[in-house]
């Protein structure tokens, strides 16, 4: 069994040979750090704003006519974060790496 230094050592010694590897995932850590960020403020944002007044509610039910599609404005798609995507993101990496150590201990047993 090796020690946690040992296994420190063998972290380190690998992200000294990938450093592309290494700042791409840094990069995009701080893009998905970044989004949520970003994402909680305009959420806080949307919050602050006040809300209509009665008087302007009453006004706008007397001149609402049917809603139809044609009426309907669209929202402009953007790019948005689920916590979902990244638990899936996180599942679906794992497991690889998990079969992807077992099939390098399946190679290694075969060339011994």
């Amino acid at each position: 069994m090796t020690s946690h230094s040992e296994r420190v050592d063998k972290v380190r010694s690998y992200f000294e040979k990938n450093k592309l590897f290494s700042m791409i995932v840094v990069v995009i850590a701080i893009v998905i750090i970044g989004n949520f960020v970003m994402n909680g403020i305009t959420a806080i944002k949307e919050k602050d704003k006040p809300t209509s007044s009665a008087s302007e509610g009453t006004v706008e039910d007397t001149e609402k006519s049917v809603d139809t599609n044609n009426n309907q404005e669209e929202e402009p798609e953007h790019w948005r974060f689920y916590w979902i995507d990244l638990w899936i993101l996180v599942g679906g990496g794992g497991f690889c790496v998990i079969k992807i150590l077992q099939e390098k201990k399946k190679a290694r047993e075969k060339l011994q």
